[in-house]
Formats: structure tokens, sequence, C-alpha cells
């Protein structure tokens, strides 16, 4: 309770107002850190302030003023953490961040003052009872995510962002937590439920980098946001044949939705795959070991054993800021209530969008960080741009396995290469409906920035909201403006981007290309007429076969909305993949250009000869 009035009081303005849940986040893990550090080291003395703290208000800190606080937290003897010890914080950190946006900040306090009653008793000598914290009634239960939604706005608007997340995959109430959202009975079609050809050709393309890598004799094939498992499925199936293949693999799945890992268990599993929870599960069919993980980071990196990460419509869910150039310079776009209940356009659910009054520490951090490729210098007003922090940190993390394993990485998804203003967009039913339309119940996507991914992906060091965010509330309390503290936080960044750099494997960008280009550089066409010229395909077959192959690779469907490309280790140079090398712009010959023209206008209904 006394870090909230702290947050609320010193380090929140009406400009910045995000920072909050960030403070929460950062103030809960360096006590569980704490915590694990003590264990790992047999004790330490605890700082005055941490003991201060958890107290109740009669000497803690409630009521005290910003530079009474400062003066207690200065002396304060800190502990210099072990290279291994750092790693420990920075997931903890990352878990945290994680739990605020999920659990809530009520639940964040309650969890963290039990760590510190843990803390407090793991001292020899200490007298709890001098130190016992107050007992706070449980938190009401939110039965909605229009309840919890509100809930969370009386803290203050909310960026973008957070809306997702919450959105998304709130543990209760999220959309991929509660529901099938895949197919005709749910909100959208994915390309591996529309076609199996599709799960076959990402086999050939693994199948591919697995002997241009030498045929290692251990391969872990990981897929991020696996859907129902069908991709998956139809890929294991594709690969039987090829037995060293197979005998090399285990395949890791990263799922954090219980509904949807029930599905892909079963799914992949059969009679074995109803076993919840079971630690692996042999795929029905090949034997191949499949395990289940909530986070990429949980998935341990064996020696000797390369990673090839799948990554099939998975960055377009990641949260995205948006900020617009007023002004005052860039402010951003944040979810506030309808508090005049006058309801009216743009008004859903008792929420609509805002813009900051000013710029916010997020504005700050991620416009001047150099992050997003192709960002003007001299915007003009009105001027609007999206990122997706947490979308560059997991591109980082991707990057920096198949650096540690010397694997690849293959990004498919619909974007641009290279930023947009505004692309959030909302489903329900299959249909377009607003992003603020009955949040917990569609699909909230934006396009994916392949130039960003890219850069990300190939650097040691990213801005994300976790890191930074951080660095920015520490910067504040030691009485630096919200500009110096951003400069200091990009400064550091920058440091230790640079400090990183020349010490580290460097990666190669494949693409990106279009899934058009892609799916045709691994044979679709020819496997669609081979399928087509078979004895059992009837007019109804052949039919339904050409109509999957349009919808996969016609421009005016999947084919160039969405791109494909890849991450692999300096052993996969430019090059390398054939069919992640973009074609080299032609012109048709004068004499030819009517015929051309005809081609282009008439409807298809076969596929085409040629690529």
């Amino acid at each position: 309770e006394n870090m909230r009035h702290i947050a609320n009081k010193v380090l929140v303005s009406s400009s910045c107002r995000p920072l909050f849940n960030n403070v929460v986040a950062e103030f809960a893990s360096l006590s569980q850190t704490s915590q694990a550090v003590l264990k790992r080291r047999g004790g330490f003395p605890i700082p005055a302030a941490i003991r201060s703290f958890s107290g109740s208000s009669e000497g803690g800190w409630q009521g005290r003023d910003p530079e009474s606080i400062r003066r207690t937290l200065t002396p304060v003897q800190t502990l210099e953490l072990t290279p291994e010890e750092k790693s420990l914080r920075q997931k903890i950190l990352a878990e945290a961040t994680l739990n605020q946006s999920t659990k809530g900040t009520g639940a964040m306090l309650d969890e963290t003052k039990k760590n510190l009653e843990k803390l407090l008793q793991m001292q020899p000598g200490n007298a709890l009872d001098k130190h016992k914290m107050q007992e706070r009634d449980p938190p009401p239960k939110i039965e909605s995510m229009s309840a919890l939604l509100k809930e969370r706005l009386k803290m203050g608007p909310m960026p973008v962002s957070e809306y997702m997340a919450l959105a998304m995959t709130h543990p209760e109430h999220g959309y991929y937590v509660t529901r099938d959202v895949f197919g005709s009975q749910g909100d959208f079609t994915t390309a591996p439920e529309i076609s199996q050809l599709f799960g076959e050709l990402i086999g050939v393309w693994v199948v591919w980098v697995w002997q241009s890598l030498g045929q290692p004799s251990q391969i872990q094939l990981i897929e991020l946001g696996p859907g129902k498992g069908t991709m998956m499925s139809d890929l294991l199936r594709a690969t039987k044949s090829f037995k060293d293949f197979q005998k090399a693999l285990s395949v890791h799945m990263v799922e954090v939705s219980p509904v949807l890992q029930s599905l892909q268990r079963q799914k992949l599993g059969g009679a074995q795959g109803g076993i919840k929870d079971a630690e692996v599960t042999l795929h029905d069919g090949t034997g191949v070991p499949i395990r289940w993980h909530s986070h990429l980071a949980d998935i341990p990196i064996n020696e000797g054993a390369a990673s090839i990460i799948l990554c099939q419509e998975f960055f377009d869910v990641m949260p995205v800021r948006q900020f617009i150039h007023t002004e005052k310079g860039w402010c951003e776009k944040l979810v506030v209530p309808d508090d005049d209940g006058k309801g009216g356009e743009g008004v859903y659910d008792g929420l609509k969008f805002a813009l900051s009054p000013g710029p916010t520490a997020a504005s700050k951090l991620v416009i001047e960080s150099g992050q997003i490729p192709g960002l003007p210098k001299n915007p003009k007003i009105g001027d609007g741009v999206e990122a997706s922090p947490e979308g560059w940190q997991m591109a980082s993390q991707i990057g920096q396995r198949v650096r540690q394993t010397g694997g690849a990485a293959l990004i498919i998804d619909y974007g641009n290469d290279g930023f947009a203003a505004d692309t959030l967009q909302a489903i329900k039913d299959h249909k377009p409906v607003h992003p603020l339309f009955k949040p917990g119940e569609c699909d909230l996507t934006a396009h994916v920035d392949f130039r960003a991914v890219k850069e990300a992906a190939l650097s040691s060091t990213v801005v994300d909201d976790v890191a930074l965010l951080a660095q920015l509330s520490l910067a504040t309390q030691k009485g630096q403006s919200p500009e110096d503290s951003a400069a200091t936080a990009i400064e550091s960044m920058e440091a230790k981007r640079e400090a990183e750099a020349g010490a580290q494997e460097p990666l190669v960008a494949h693409g990106p290309v279009s899934q058009n280009e892609f799916l045709h550089g691994l044979g679709i066409r020819d496997r669609i007429m081979m399928l087509l010229e078979h004895p059992n395909a009837d007019e109804e077959k052949s039919a339904a076969l050409v109509s999957q192959y349009e919808r996969l690779c016609s421009p005016e469907q999947m084919g160039t909305l969405f791109k494909v490309m890849a991450i692999t280790s300096s052993a996969l140079q430019p090059g390398s993949l054939p069919m992640l090398v973009p074609p080299e712009p032609t012109e048709a010959p004068a004499e030819d250009s009517a015929a051309a023209d005809a081609a282009s206008n008439s409807s298809s209904a076969s596929p085409p000869a040629s690529n």
C-alpha cells in the first residue's frame, strides 16, 4: 500500500500514468530477486529501507515527502550480482511485468508482501513481530473483462498495448484462454487450417534447413503460438519418411492458453494427448517426443542441439503502442473511460481512445531510441507511428536462441517491411469490428513491422517496456526530469548494445518475401498439379484444392499481404535458402504486354503453369 502511495505521488504524472504498472512490477520483482539471491548465498543483512517498507504505516513511508524518501534510499548499500544472478533478475522482472498485466496491481502487491514476509523470515534474529505486515482483505472477484477494465481504469488511462494484453491473455477473461478461436466456429482461419499443404511445405523447409546445417544429431523444433497444433501435425506427418531427421527431433510447443494446449495435445497425441500436464507426449504416428512450455525461455538449451523456431501468425498478436505527432511532440494513444456517459461515435462498452496531454515516458523511449527503422527526423503534425516493444523483445530472444544454438527461425505473418501509423484491428465471427467492441470476445491484431523485427532479432539489445521503463523509474527516483531520465535510459541501452555487438556471432536475415513467392519456392504448384492429376481427384476435390491454393497464394487474398522471413546462424549465408530470395524485378517485352494484361485480368480456375 505504501508503494502504491509513493508511485502515485512521486513517480506518476498526468503525462506518464502508464508508468505506474511498471513501478509495481519492478518493486515486486526486486523482492523476489532478493529472496532468490538469499537462498543462493545463505543470507545477508536486509537494508533498513526494505524493513521500513515492509512494516505498517507507523514508521513506514506513508505520508513522507519525496526528498525524505530519497535520503533514506541513498545510503543503502547495494549488492553486486553475479552474471548468473543478473540473468535471473531479468527473468523475474519479465515474469513480474507479465503477472502485473494479467493479474492486476492488487494481486501483485499481495504477492509482494508475502515475498517480503519470507525474506524477513530467512534472516536470523529478525524480530518479525516488529515488522509484521498488515493483512489485507482479499480483493473482490472480478466477474468479467468489462469489470476488469473498469477497475484498471480507476488508476488512470492505459496504453493500447496494455489494453491488448489484458483483452487477449488475461488468465480468466482473456480471449485466447476462454475459447477455441480458430476455424469456421471461431473468429478467423489461419493458413494451416486452410490447407494441409501449408504445414507439409513448412516441413519441407525445416528438413531443408536441417540438411543445410549438416544434419545435426539433435534438433529442437520449437513452435510459438501453435494454434490448434494443425501445422505441427501436418509437418510431422509429411516428414515421416526422413528417418534420421525424426530420430534427431524433439518438439517444443510454446503456448500460454490452457484451452489451446488441450486442443494441441489431443491433435498431436491421439489417445495419449488426453493426459493433461503429461511431461512428454509422443506424437501419434511418428513417436516424436513433444513437450509444452509457457515461454520460450523455459525451453532448456541442450548442448549440440540446434533450435529451429517457427512463428506462424505469432507477432501480429504482440501488443502495440501507438503515437501521434502533435504540436507538443509525440503523444500516446490511450484507452480511457467514457466519463460523461454520453456515448456516441467511437465509444464502445464505456471505453474510448484519447491522446495523452503530452509526450509520455514510453513515447520518449520508443521514438527516441532509434528502434523504428525509417522514422522521419522531422515528422509532420498528425503523423502516426505504431510500434511493438514487446514484439522487439521477443524477436531479440529468438535471435539470441538462434545465435546460441546455431539454428534458424522462420517468421510468417501479415504486415509491412516498415512501420505503419495504425493497423490495430478486431475480428469477430470472421467480420471486422471496432477494436474496443466487446473486449475479450474479439481477436485483436496489428500488422507486423518486419524491418523492426529483423533489426531486433539481429541486435543483442532492444528497447522494451520492461527494461527501459524500469531504468526510467530508477532515474526518476534519483531526481532526474522525465526528459533526462529518458535520455539516461537510452544512453544505457546504446552503451550495452555497443559493448555486446563485437562479442557475438553475427546472424543472417533472409527475406522478407511474399507468402506467394515462398510457397512457390517450396514447390506448391508442383504439389497441387500432382494432386489434381491423381485418379481419386474428382471434380469436388479438385475445386477445393484450387480454392485452397488461391487463398494461400493469390495477391488478392493471403499471397501478398503475408510475408515470410528467416533469421539464421552464419552457417546459412544469404542465398542459401532460395525460397527466401526476393525475385529480380522484370518487365514484360513490349510485344507481350497485351498478353500479359489479358493474363492478369483473367480469373484463374487452376494453378498457373509457372511461378
